[in-house]
C-alpha cells in the first residue's frame, strides 16, 4: 500500500505525488517500501530523501491507458487473437499484438525515463533473460540449419515475450484499481461462455476443427484444458476487484464451468482452491457453506449427469473420453489414452534432459521430435529438456516471483496464484505460449498500486519538475501520514 505524505511545507496543491524513502521508511507500509525501492533504486541509501514530482498532463494519458489496458486484458484472457484466427485464418494473432504495442507507444514515448527504470524490475528482468536465452538458441539453430518449424517456434516465442515486456510497462505505470475491474467481468464472462459452449456445441467454433474435442467445452480457447486454466487464474485475479460476499458465487460458477471442460487438472485445482482459500479466509464463512452445499449437490447428482450425457446425441463421438475422465474421480483410474500418452512424453522429456543436462537439446526440440505428435505436457520438463539447467532456473525464478510479489492485499491470493502456476506446469507445456499466463506473471510479481496520488519518475534527465531535499530523520516534521 502506498502512502501520501503531508508536511507543513507541503501545501503546494500542484504536487501530485511524494515518495519518501530512508528517514521515515519505518513509518511506511511494507508494500510502500518495496515499491519505492523498486522504482527508485538510488534511494536505497540510508539517508532520508523526498522526491516531489509534478506530472503535467498525466490525467488524460491515464484515462487513455485505462481503456487500452482493459481491452488488452479482455482480448488476452479470452484468447481472442487466436480465436479470431480460428474463425478466419486471414486474421493472424500478430495483427492484434501489433495493435496492442501501437496503443502503448504514446505512453512509452512520453515516459522513456520511467520505461528505463521498469526494465530493471524483477519481472521485466525475467522476461529479458528469457528473450536472451531464446536468442542464443535461435542463433545456434540457424548455424546448424535445424528444422524450420523449430526455428519459427523460437521466433514466435521471442515475439511473445517482447510483446509482454511492452504490455508489462502499461501495467507497471498504471494504478491497479484502474484496470482491475476487467478481471471481475472476465471471472463471470469466461465461465458463462464455457457453459454455453457445452450446452450448444459448435456455437463458438466448428466441432470438426483440429484440436477441438467433442463434448468438452472450451469456448474461445478451443483447448478445454486451457479454458480450465483461464477460468481459475481469472477468478483469483478478480478477487481484488469483487467484494468478499460475492466471491463464493463467482467461485461456484467457475467450478461449474471447470467441470464441463472435463479437464482433470483444472477440476483438481478447483478443489484445492476451495480448501486453500477457505483456510486462508479469502472466502467468507457463509460462502464456504454455499460451496459445500453446491459440491454435495453435484456429488448426489453425479449419476444423473452421466445419464444426461448419454442422452446427448451431439456428444456421442466424445462420450467415451468424457466418461473415462469422470470415472477418474471415482476410482482414480489413469489408464485412458490421454493419461498413457502423457506418461510416455514425460519419460521421453526426462531422457532428453539427461542427455543434455547443461544446455538442453535446444528450444523447440520437444515440438518436433519424431516419436510423438505432442510436446511434454509439462512445462518444467520442457524447460529442462530444451534449455537444460538454465530452463529449470527460469521456471523456478517465475515461481519465486509469484510467491514474493506484492500484487494482492491478501497473502492467500498471492500464494494461490503461485500454486496455480506450479500446479498447471505439471500438466501443460503451453503456459509460456499464452499471453494471459505471461501477463499474470508480470502483474502478480509486481506491487499493487492503489494510491491515486502516486506518480513514477526518475531523478536523472526527467522532463518533469523534480524537487529533492533531505528530510530530517525525526518524524516530528510530519503533520500526518495518511494511507490511501
Amino acid at each position: 500500500m502506498l502512502e501520501r505524505l503531508s508536511t507543513p511545507a507541503g501545501k503546494n496543491k500542484s504536487l501530485e505525488a511524494c515518495v519518501l524513502y530512508g528517514a521515515i521508511s519505518n513509518m511506511l507500509s511494507e508494500n510502500a517500501k518495496l515499491e519505492a525501492a523498486q522504482f527508485f533504486p538510488m534511494f536505497r541509501a540510508r539517508y532520508g530523501l523526498a522526491l516531489h514530482v509534478k506530472d503535467g498532463g498525466g490525467a488524460l494519458l491515464r484515462r487513455y491507458l485505462t481503456i487500452v489496458l482493459m481491452v488488452i486484458l479482455v482480448f488476452s484472457y479470452l484468447n481472442l487473437p487466436t480465436y479470431f484466427f480460428v474463425l478466419k485464418s486471414a486474421l493472424l494473432p500478430k495483427y492484434f499484438y501489433y495493435a496492442f504495442v501501437a496503443a502503448l507507444v504514446p505512453l512509452i514515448a512520453s515516459r522513456m525515463n520511467i520505461f528505463a527504470s521498469y526494465l530493471f524490475t524483477p519481472a521485466a528482468l525475467w522476461i529479458v533473460a528469457f528473450i536472451g536465452v531464446n536468442m542464443l538458441h535461435l542463433l545456434f539453430a540457424s548455424a546448424i540449419d535445424v528444422n524450420i518449424i523449430r526455428t519459427k517456434y523460437i521466433e514466435a516465442q521471442i515475439s511473445e515475450f517482447l510483446l509482454v515486456l511492452v504490455l508489462g510497462f502499461g501495467f507497471f505505470y498504471s494504478f491497479t484499481s484502474s484496470y482491475e475491474r476487467a478481471f471481475a467481468w472476465l471471472a463471470i464472462l469466461i465461465p458463462l461462455c464455457v457453459i454455453v459452449d457445452f450446452i450448444y456445441p459448435g456455437l463458438f467454433y466448428s466441432i470438426d476443427y483440429e484440436g477441438a474435442i467433442v463434448g468438452r467445452a472450451a469456448a474461445t480457447f478451443i483447448n478445454p484444458n486451457v479454458a480450465g486454466e483461464a477460468i481459475l487464474i481469472t477468478f483469483v485475479l478478480s478477487c481484488g476487484a469483487i467484494t468478499r460476499n460475492l466471491r463464493a458465487p463467482v467461485f461456484i460458477l467457475a467450478g461449474l464451468a471447470t467441470v464441463v471442460t472435463y479437464s482433470r487438472a483444472a477440476i483438481g485445482a478447483w478443489i484445492f482452491l476451495a480448501i486453500f482459500l477457505t483456510l486462508t479466509r479469502v472466502l467468507p464463512k457463509a460462502g464456504v457453506i454455499l460451496i459445500a452445499v453446491a459440491a454435495g449437490t453435484a456429488a448426489i447428482l453425479f449419476g444423473g449427469f452421466e445419464h444426461y450425457l448419454n442422452s446427448r446425441s451431439d456428444l456421442v463421438h466424445g462420450l467415451s473420453n468424457i466418461q473415462d475422465r469422470l470415472r477418474f474421480f471415482v476410482d482414480m483410474n489413469v489408464r485412458d489414452d490421454s493419461a498413457l500418452e502423457r506418461s510416455e512424453v514425460l519419460v521421453a522429456s526426462w531422457k532428453m534432459f539427461l542427455e543434455n543436462p547443461l544446455v538442453g537439446a535446444g528450444a523447440g526440440a520437444t515440438r518436433v521430435w519424431s516419436s510423438f505428435h505432442v510436446s511434454s505436457h509439462n512445462i518444467l520438463l520442457l524447460q529442462a529438456a530444451e534449455y537444460g539447467f538454465t530452463g529449470i532456473v527460469l521456471w523456478l525464478s517465475a515461481a519465486a516471483l509469484l510467491f514474493r510479489g506484492k500484487y494482492f492485499n491478501e497473502k492467500g491470493l498471492q500464494w494461490a496464484t503461485a500454486f496455480l502456476f506450479m500446479y498447471f506446469s505439471m500438466f501443460s507445456h503451453n503456459l509460456f505460449d499464452y499471453t494471459y499466463w505471461l501477463v499474470t506473471i508480470m502483474l502478480v510479481a509486481g506491487v499493487r498500486k492503489t494510491s491515486t496520488g502516486f506518480v513514477w519518475a526518475r531523478i536523472a534527465s526527467t522532463p518533469w519538475s523534480v524537487n529533492t531535499n533531505l528530510v530530517p530523520r525525526s518524524a516530528g516534521s510530519l503533520s500526518a501520514i495518511r494511507e490511501t
